[in-house]
C-alpha cells in the first residue's frame, strides 16, 4: 500500500486532498522503517467474548419463545 501511495496510482480516481495527503505523508515519515512487533496492541476481548454470549442467549431466548 506505500509504495502504491508513493507512486500516486490512486491519482486517476479523483483529485488530491492536500490534508489527507499531508496526513498521510506525516505519518509515513513518522513511522519511517517500524515493524510492527506484535505485542504493541492486546486487546481486551474477553469482555467482548461476554458480550456476544449474552446477546446469543437474549437472541435463543426470543426464538425460543
Amino acid at each position: 500500500m506505500v509504495v502504491c501511495k508513493k507512486g500516486g496510482q490512486e491519482l486517476d480516481k479523483g483529485p488530491r486532498i492536500p490534508i489527507m495527503s499531508e496526513f498521510v505523508e506525516a505519518e509515513l515519515e513518522r513511522l519511517g522503517g517500524k515493524k510492527p512487533d506484535g505485542n504493541s496492541f492486546r486487546p481486551d476481548t474477553e469482555k467482548l467474548n461476554e458480550l456476544f454470549r449474552w446477546s446469543l442467549e437474549i437472541a435463543w431466548a426470543k426464538t425460543a419463545a
